[in-house]
């Protein structure tokens, strides 16, 4: 390992406009000896259905929240996906990341009855399997940075997850994960026309990084044209 691989995440550069984002140029690829996590949490679609959506998230969230506390809150990629969030490490934070991801699966399953799939793959391995993850920075406030991913290889790693690949060892007996600073609160807004929609774009395999991006490019300049650039959220914030 290379100061420059572990430094990989810090160095990249910020970007505030998000439209830039959708172009596949503006992110870097993983260094070769970094590490993917996945998780996801077994049968969520039908816990919601049962009404136990927050269950679904927090068991999510807190996949999280159990990383950046085992990483002392050095920033890193991660993405939440609602029912479950994906990351990637260094390859001196594997040991930690592993053990606090089964103490996550341990934790939902004992706290809640959840069953959490999770899974650890380095990225030469996914790349040997033709895949790549790229990772950009959107600066969205001052002091508020998010992970963008692209490439595909996140997609690819999740379904080895679910297929049984990636697996780690279960933890210990009595093993909990550091969960300090989690909170899942929740303030349900009102819809200000009918409907609050939420749109997911997911390129097939034969979709292009170029194809993709102009898809993602015209859709944003639709959405900007909308009230407020169709943020649902009230002016005054959430309650």
């Amino acid at each position: 390992m290379t100061t420059e691989s572990s430094d990989f995440y810090t160095n990249l550069p910020l970007y505030p406009d998000f439209a830039q984002l959708a172009r596949d140029d503006y992110y870097t690829a993983l260094p070769d000896d970094w590490w993917v996590g996945t998780s996801d949490i077994l049968g969520s679609t039908k816990l919601v259905a049962e009404g136990r959506y927050k269950t679904v998230n927090m068991v999510g969230a807190a996949v999280i929240s159990a990383q950046i506390n085992a990483h002392g809150g050095t920033a890193f990629p991660f993405v939440f996906g609602g029912d479950g969030a994906s990351f990637a490490v260094p390859p001196v934070w594997h040991d930690a990341a592993a053990d606090a991801l089964a103490a996550v699966r341990l934790w939902a399953h004992e706290a809640f009855g959840v069953s959490l799939r999770v899974g650890l793959v380095q990225m030469r391995d996914l790349r040997a399997a033709g895949h790549d993850v790229k990772v950009a920075r959107f600066h969205a406030a001052n002091a508020v940075d998010y992970a963008m991913f692209a490439g595909g290889g996140l997609s690819w790693a999740e379904t080895q997850m679910k297929a049984g690949a990636h697996d780690l060892p279960k933890a210990p007996p009595g093993s909990e994960p550091d969960l300090t600073g989690l909170s899942c609160r929740w303030g349900h807004m009102q819809s200000r026309h009918g409907t609050v929609l939420s749109v997911v774009i997911v390129p097939q395999e034969r979709t292009t990084p170029a194809e993709f991006s102009d898809l993602a490019e015209h859709v944003l300049e639709l959405v900007s044209k909308l009230d407020r650039g169709g943020i649902q959220r009230p002016r005054t914030g959430p309650r």
